[in-house]
């Protein structure tokens, strides 16, 4: 037998650290310490992102690209993920939302939170006469002039569109929909996007996020959304955004739709 010389044990360790690396997709872990304006920790943050696998894998019959990591900051704001994507979401209700863009090289962060109350979007609940013109599911709207709503069923579950017809006869798009992963916007909207905003909304003991956006193309966005759904339309123009916006921004929302899913925080 041939002796194990030190180049053929080096060739040995890559090929091992190869193997390893193929396991366990050699993640870049993330840390930081996440901070309240006023510079206090703030403990109980959730920090949430996807993390791209290496190799495509199968869970339940789907192909899946990318590993979902949660965890939460401790008393000292610390947090730490062991694999991360582009983007990482900061979410608590008491604080204003944050989602960094970050290479997938990054190893630190630091994130300051505003209080939430400065920019926080009160919803009222539907309980007015007028409300029973909405339509929607959870997040209820009025569609204004030339807009049509439709519904649908998916998978089972609800789903109203409101179509809105340009002058030039063009149709532009709003969806509301039911969805356990619904509560932040895919990746690629922030990564495409010019400029965005978040804010957190509230109606009664419900809350969830706010978030709108600009690509660089001109074309704007918009995702409201708590655990279980959301309304939104992505990549429209300012005219259709304008219509969209102001059926949104009079919206109510109803908690005997809401019920029907179980009361989680996100």
């Amino acid at each position: 037998m041939q002796p194990i010389t030190m180049k053929s044990s080096s060739v040995l360790f890559i090929v091992f650290i190869s193997f390893v690396c193929e396991l366990c997709a050699c993640g870049t872990p993330l840390s930081g310490i996440i901070r309240s304006d006023k510079g206090q920790p703030l403990a109980h943050v959730k920090v949430l992102t996807y993390a791209p696998l290496q190799k495509e894998t199968k869970s339940l019959g789907l192909n899946m690209t990318t590993q979902r990591y949660e965890v939460m900051s401790d008393e000292r704001g610390f947090f730490r993920l062991p694999d991360h994507g582009r983007v990482v979401y900061f979410t608590q209700r008491a604080q204003r939302p944050v989602t960094k863009i970050l290479a997938l090289s990054a190893t630190t962060v630091q994130v300051v939170m505003e209080a939430a109350a400065a920019t926080l979007w009160q919803v009222p609940q539907c309980k007015t006469e007028t409300d029973k013109a909405k339509t929607g599911i959870a997040f209820k709207v009025l569609a204004l002039n030339n807009v049509q709503a439709k519904q649908d069923v998916r998978f089972g579950l609800d789903i109203f569109y409101y179509d809105y017809q340009m002058p030039g006869g063009q149709i532009e798009r709003m969806v509301n929909w039911q969805d356990s992963t619904s509560s932040h916007p895919r990746e690629e909207t922030f990564l495409e996007a010019k400029e965005f905003t978040e804010r957190v909304w509230a109606a009664g003991e419900r809350f969830g996020y706010d978030v709108r956006g600009e690509r660089h193309n001109g074309k704007v966005w918009r995702y409201v959304s708590y655990r279980w759904g959301a309304l939104s339309y992505q990549g429209s123009s300012p005219e259709s955004a304008q219509v969209f916006d102001k059926m949104i921004d009079g919206m109510c929302f109803e908690e005997q739709d809401a019920k029907k899913y179980p009361h989680e925080n996100f």
